[in-house]
């Protein structure tokens, strides 16, 4: 068993787990503070466990906050934007 644990002051994003088909990354985003539209060749599931997000994906916007977990295909175009302080693992996997 290996413990990581992630780092509260960060100054936006760490990568908790990195390994061939995995990475595990701790998101801090500030109130107001905005990801533009991307995407990413994975799999990708976001659990927020501080603050309030709000997520907007293809299908729409929706807000998140702890308890909300989104889970996305390889490739789905997203944005987020932080509506309060906020703190996200996204967990990019290659899913064969």
């Amino acid at each position: 068993m290996k413990i990581h644990k992630a780092d509260s002051n960060i100054e936006m994003a760490e990568h908790l787990i990195e390994k061939d088909g995995q990475t595990v990354t701790h998101l801090c985003l500030k109130e107001g503070k905005e990801l533009s539209t991307h995407s990413v060749d994975m799999s990708v599931i976001v659990v927020p466990f501080k603050g309030t997000i709000e997520f907007t994906g293809e299908s729409g916007m929706e807000t998140i906050k702890p308890g909300t977990i989104v889970e996305m295909e390889p490739n789905e175009k997203h944005s987020l934007k932080a509506v309060e302080d906020s703190q996200l693992i996204v967990v990019k996997s290659k899913i064969k």
